[in-house]
């Protein structure tokens, strides 16, 4: 008996509708990963008819800018919003709450809320933009009642959040306070755990504490070159002809450094400093002659002051050449703390580093080597009897060289003096602001890899128990029994280090292998300790992924998208997000799930009951203004 098959053409037209909608949702991933303006979408269906006259998919794609702006606000970035809620949800894991405002290019505070918790999918621990709220008056009620309400909406339960990670002004800490009672009412035994506000913050204005006392010469002499020739553009022409005669190579143009990043600032100082003898040849000999008015500008005499006067200028380039030697010290510090790999385990030692290296510049060493943190912060480093010899002071090798220049004794005191009080402020600032004294943070140490055979690691491990709300107390006892099974276990040296480049390797991967181990029987070897390991990686280290979010809005929000809708907005951030975390970069990478085209296709009916709902609530506005 002879069996007929389907005729191909038959089996290739059932699916050509879910392979439309498929390419659709890619199209729309690539717009929403690559911030295309929905105006580029117009016609562009034609286009791929004409490129790929034989397919018949590009022949039923429609595509235009409100489809992909609905499809992306109504349809994908719910979706992957839901999968991540899913995933937090269903796993029981504790999360952060990352959340900071910033006023956009379309006049409004927008609020990012990221979510940070333990992914056991992929076994990391993940940070992912959950949504955004936009507000007129961000004041602490406001804010509170916002996040507590967007946290209800999205099922997401309050006794599971542990933390929050914002930067410290006072409102964010009155945030804090209302968001800890509400999450003890809600049943958590801990409430939220806190070891500190931005520790980035903490370190910039460390820095700028010091350069208030010492360098602010230079900081003003780089400022006033800088507002010199920006926007004017005659300005830079002149100044890049002068370079060409002078045969110096083309530099970069001047840059400014951002106020709440005072470490910023060296760069935007190298820049001057590289073009000393170009600047003094257009501003003492070209600039006179060539445009007298501009010249009796007070920046232009400031400017003048500096250059035109040996001591004056060798004054400011030694204040140059500090700030470059001081700003080494924080270097390695601000990578740790912008890292988007849990770095928790190591930020006490790492905070106990940083402090003993700028006290190891003017400090005797009987104050600091050897010391513990609790030590250090009492060190009272204004005591001249306390602070090393102007010979021993380190203060940079350029800025000594410089300073040897100096003919004048006493200006050679003043600017020891100077950098002795910079140095000063800034270990004051240090010690009153990093989280030295948190019994959590130094605990948390034994997460690290090499930590594993401390013998002070089990009492820290009680404490990260106590702290926590991940297990109760009769459990405490055998999360530390297991911790004794792990010290004894063999474990891959590559399981911590990269065998490649020697450098170690995520904190989180290196735990999910762990927690992976299994007994012969196939149960896991730290079902304790797992819970406790996967909560205490959950807290930040930082405040950097929420800076980086507030960074994606700049470049999505510019000048010619100020039209964009709140909904459409968001959408565009949980696409991106998911285009990187997910695809790697690359829309073709996410798989295009049946959930996905049923979220896609239901795009249009949610964006027609918005329109509609919001026409409703314009015109009872309307009527109620006539009434």
């Amino acid at each position: 008996e002879l069996t007929i098959p389907s005729p191909p053409e038959k089996q290739t037209i059932v699916a050509i509708p879910e392979q439309v909608a498929k390419a659709e949702c890619l199209w729309a991933l690539k717009c929403g990963g690559s911030s295309y303006s929905f105006t580029s979408c117009d016609k562009v269906d034609k286009l791929f008819q004409n490129m790929f006259p034989d397919s018949i998919i590009a022949s039923k794609l429609s595509l235009s800018h409100q489809k992909v702006s609905y499809t992306i606000g109504y349809g994908l970035g719910p979706y992957f919003r839901e999968q991540t809620l899913q995933e937090v949800i269903s796993t029981g894991a504790y999360f952060t709450l990352h959340f900071d405002e910033t006023v956009t290019n379309q006049s409004k505070k927008q609020m990012d809320l990221l979510i940070r918790y333990y992914s056991e999918s992929s076994g990391r621990i993940a940070v992912r933009f959950l949504s955004a709220l936009f507000f007129g008056h961000a004041y602490a009620d406001v804010v509170e009642k916002q996040l507590l309400a967007t946290l209800n909406e999205f099922h997401l339960p309050l006794q599971k959040m542990l933390g929050i990670a914002a930067d410290g002004p006072n409102v964010n800490k009155s945030i804090k306070r209302k968001l800890d009672a509400a999450v003890k009412e809600a049943g958590s035994s801990t409430g939220l755990v806190h070891i500190s506000f931005c520790n980035l913050h903490v370190i910039h204005n460390a820095f700028k504490a010091g350069n208030a006392l010492y360098g602010q010469h230079a900081v003003d002499f780089t400022l006033d070159i800088y507002q010199w020739f920006h926007l004017h553009p005659a300005r830079e022409s002149d100044y890049r002809d002068i370079k060409e005669a002078l045969e110096v190579e083309e530099g970069s143009n001047f840059i400014r450094h951002v106020e709440s990043r005072w470490l910023s600032l060296i760069p935007a100082i190298n820049r001057v400093k590289g073009q000393l003898g170009v600047l003094k040849k257009y501003f003492i000999e070209f600039l006179p002659k060539a445009d007298s008015r501009s010249a009796s500008s007070e920046r232009c005499k400031r400017i003048c002051r500096v250059l035109s006067d040996e001591k004056n200028l060798l004054e400011v380039t030694i204040e140059m050449d500090f700030l470059e030697s001081a700003k080494s010290i924080f270097d390695d510090y601000l990578v740790t703390l912008q890292s988007e790999s849990p770095m928790v385990h190591v930020l006490f030692d790492s905070l106990v580093d940083l402090l003993k290296k700028v006290m190891n510049r003017f400090v005797k060493p009987e104050h600091v080597e050897g010391k513990l943190a609790h030590q250090l912060i009492q060190v009272d480093s204004s005591q001249i009897s306390v602070q090393l010899s102007d010979v021993r002071l380190n203060i940079g090798e350029c800025t000594r060289n410089t300073m040897s220049k100096l003919k004048s004794a006493r200006r050679q005191k003043v600017a020891i003096l100077g950098i002795r009080a910079f140095f000063s402020a800034t270990t004051k600032y240090l010690q009153k602001n990093l989280p030295l004294n948190n019994p959590l943070l130094k605990a948390l140490m034994i997460l690290h890899p090499e930590m594993r055979t401390s013998p002070s690691a089990p009492t820290k491990l009680r404490i990260i128990c106590r702290e926590l709300p991940c297990i109760a107390d009769n459990q405490v006892d055998k999360a530390v029994d297991e911790w004794a099974v792990y010290k004894e276990e063999h474990i891959p040296r590559d399981w911590s280090i990269c065998s490649d480049d020697e450098h170690p390797r995520p904190v989180d991967q290196y735990w999910s292998k762990v927690l992976n181990m299994k007994r012969l029987n196939g149960k896991p070897k730290f079902p304790t300790l797992q819970a406790v390991v996967k909560c205490a990686l959950c807290i930040a280290h930082g405040y950097a992924d929420t800076e980086r979010s507030l960074s994606q809005n700049k470049r999505l929000v510019t000048k010619e998208k100020v039209n964009l809708s709140e909904t459409t907005l968001i959408g565009m951030r949980l696409v991106k997000d998911a285009v990187k975390n997910q695809g790697n970069g690359d829309p073709a990478c996410i798989p295009v799930t049946p959930q996905m085209l049923q979220f896609a296709r239901g795009a249009h009916a949610k964006y027609r009951k918005a329109m509609s709902e919001a026409k409703e609530k314009e015109r009872l506005n309307k009527l109620s203004q006539e009434n």
